[in-house]
């Protein structure tokens, strides 16, 4: 990381994640020792949303060329040496251990898609339910949940550099920062709305229906009271309490 990505890095949002991590495990393990250890995944959205905007937040000098390929640097840098370390050796242990059979039929296809950050589509086009057999069997299912973040972060900079560039225009920060909230609102209407009408398996893998969990982050790092202290750290000084205060 560079001096301005470690002056970004806040320790205790690390314990949040490894909470959420921890939640998502117990329940996989046992349902019984935690049964909505689930929703560690929502939280673990949400927290997704708050750290990409602090990260930006740090860079809100730069013009939309350099901030655009800064960020797409540092996120290519984190994800991809560990994603691909962990696809290839799942892969190999799967195609030397594992016979083929019914319930893993669909670990191939999400397993090429998500090395493209695409495996949620294909899971969700097999229909696969995400508490069925061939979901829980499948060693790639988890990717989904990276893939929904890794289509997130084709958004976020956009959506977030006119509110955090420097120096800030007001009238344009208000106008980005509600849009985002409007966006929100309407993807989690349309998450009940198809949940209910459709069951829940529709809704569950696409970044059109988890979108207001991590734009909630975004705003929650917008809007905290104690935001003029983390924008002091980030390096935007009174910038980023600025534009909590259009919220």
């Amino acid at each position: 990381m560079t001096a301005t990505d470690r002056s970004a890095h806040i320790e205790y949002i690390d314990g949040m994640r490894a909470l959420a991590v921890l939640a998502v495990m117990l329940y996989h393990l046992d349902p019984s020792l935690l049964p909505g250890g689930f929703v560690g995944v929502d939280v673990f959205f949400v927290i997704s949303g708050f750290v990409v905007t602090a990260s930006l937040a740090s860079h809100g000098q730069e013009t939309l060329g350099t901030f655009l390929r800064n960020f797409y640097t540092r996120r290519l840098a984190r994800l991809i040496p560990a994603l691909v370390t962990m696809l290839v050796a799942t892969t190999l242990v799967y195609v030397l251990l594992v016979p083929k059979a019914w319930f893993n039929r669909a670990a191939e296809s999400v397993g090429q898609a998500a090395f493209w950050g695409l495996s949620n589509w294909v899971l969700d086009r097999q229909a696969i339910n995400y508490f069925e057999p061939r979901a829980e069997l499948n060693p790639f299912t988890h990717t989904w949940s990276l893939g929904v973040e890794e289509q997130f972060y084709l958004l976020a900079p956009l959506l977030l550099f006119v509110a955090l560039r420097k120096p800030a225009v007001h009238r344009q920060c208000q106008v980005v920062i509600f849009a985002i909230a409007a966006l929100s609102a309407l993807s989690l209407l349309s998450c009940y709305y198809f949940g209910v009408a459709k069951g829940a398996r529709f809704v569950f893998y696409y970044l059109a229906f988890r979108f207001w969990e991590l734009a909630f982050g975004v705003l929650m790092f917008l809007s905290l009271p104690g935001v003029r202290r983390l924008s002091a750290r980030f390096g935007t000084g009174g910038r980023v309490s600025g534009v909590a205060g259009l919220i």
